[in-house]
Parts: structure tokens; C-alpha cells; sequence
């Protein structure tokens, strides 16, 4: 191919439906850059609306610059601003012929502004001043609740409980306490299962778990 006219018909059908594809704030525009009349380079554009622009207009300020030094790759997608302050998300794929020489272009601008500002608010929304990400569970019943600290604790420990020394036990107690646990209906009786201890001694590693000594518990009685 030695022009883009050459295959104008092929062109206008694609940007015809790449318009189709990404709505009226995506501008494609096809240039002709065989003619050397590189003030009216555009032979078909779709939603020209968006830069305003139409065919027998000439190419954005950004084109000369490339096209000075020689024009011989891709202009990757990059970002850009009118003068009228939009944002434009920009890129543009060279139509070269069989010698490997650019002969026209197919450019894509798109008005991402309200995106832009749609992204400032979504950030400004979600933003919590670079809060910690805290890790919540959403069981589908309490139990499921009480078997993940469970097994949290295992981790915690990192041995099976079966396997935990008296001062581990507590300090897996400790960290189901702090977690709420004894506050879910029954979780005592689980707890004694899960450790294997009577009741008896789920209540003292609890009580040395809150800090809680025996003048205290015998104060706590009276």
C-alpha cells in the first residue's frame, strides 16, 4: 500500500465502528500523509466534535514535532490537555507502505475528563488517610465466626492445640477474648473442646488471660 486512499473505503468502516465502540467522547482520525500538504492531512475522522476538527484539517502540534525527527514508531497511549482544559487520553498507530515509510496515521483522542474527575472523587470517597487495611469476616452463621479465630489462633500459636503448653493456651485465650469470642453464646464450651481443658481450667487460663489474680477473683466472690 502506497496510500491511504488506497484503502480509504477499509479505513472509513473501521473508524466508523471504533467510533461505535467507544462512544461520542473517543475521536478517530485518519491521516494522509502523502500529499506533503501537512496543513489538511485528515481524509476521515469520527466524532470530530471533540477536537472540533474535521476532514481537509490538519494534525495536532505534537505530530510536527514527531514527524520533524522522523516519525518511525507508535506513539504509545499518553495523556494530554486542551487548551480549553480537558484531558484527552491520545495515541497513534503509523500506516506505513511496503518500504516501511509512513503514509498516514490512525489517531485516537479520547475526552477522559469527566472519568478524570469522576476517579478524583472515588479516591477522595474511599480515602482514609492512609488508614490500615483491617481484616474483617462475614460468616454466614456465628459458628463459622468462632471455627475461624480458631484456627486464627493455631496460626497465632503456630501448633495444633493439642500440641500447646499451658502459657500457649492462654495466650490463644487472650487473643480470642480480645477478638469477642466469649461474647458469642456457648463459645466456652467450643473453646474447652478446641483446647481439650474442663471448664474449670477454661475459666482460670481466662482469668489469667485478663490479668486477673487470685486476691482479685477471691474480691470478685465476696
Amino acid at each position: 500500500m502506497e496510500s491511504v486512499h488506497q484503502e480509504l473505503e477499509f479505513f472509513q468502516a473501521l473508524l466508523r465502528n471504533l467510533g461505535i465502540q467507544f462512544g461520542i467522547n473517543c475521536e478517530i482520525v485518519l491521516h494522509d500523509f502523502t500529499q506533503e500538504k501537512y496543513e489538511s492531512t485528515i481524509v476521515a475522522i469520527t466524532n470530530g466534535h471533540v477536537t472540533k476538527r474535521k476532514i481537509g484539517d490538519g494534525p495536532t502540534s505534537l505530530f510536527f514535532q514527531y514527524f520533524k525527527d522522523g516519525m518511525h514508531e507508535d506513539i504509545e497511549p499518553y495523556i494530554n490537555c486542551t487548551d480549553d482544559g480537558r484531558i484527552f487520553k491520545s495515541s497513534t498507530t503509523l500506516i506505513k507502505n511496503n518500504e516501511g515509510k509512513a503514509v498516514g496515521s490512525l489517531c485516537i483522542n479520547m475526552d477522559i475528563t469527566e472519568l478524570k474527575l469522576m476517579e478524583n472523587s472515588i479516591q477522595k470517597f474511599c480515602s482514609l488517610d492512609n488508614q490500615p487495611l483491617v481484616e474483617e469476616h462475614f460468616p454466614n452463621r456465628v459458628s463459622e465466626l468462632l471455627e475461624q479465630v480458631l484456627e486464627e489462633c493455631t496460626q497465632l500459636i503456630g501448633k495444633p492445640p493439642q500440641a500447646m503448653s499451658r502459657e500457649e493456651k492462654i495466650k490463644a485465650i487472650r487473643y480470642l477474648d480480645q477478638k469477642g469470642i466469649f461474647l458469642i453464646t456457648k463459645s466456652g464450651k467450643r473453646v474447652c473442646a478446641y483446647f481439650q481443658i474442663s471448664k474449670y481450667t477454661f475459666y482460670n487460663y481466662l482469668d489469667e488471660a485478663r490479668g486477673i489474680t487470685e486476691t482479685e477473683k477471691k474480691g470478685l466472690s465476696q
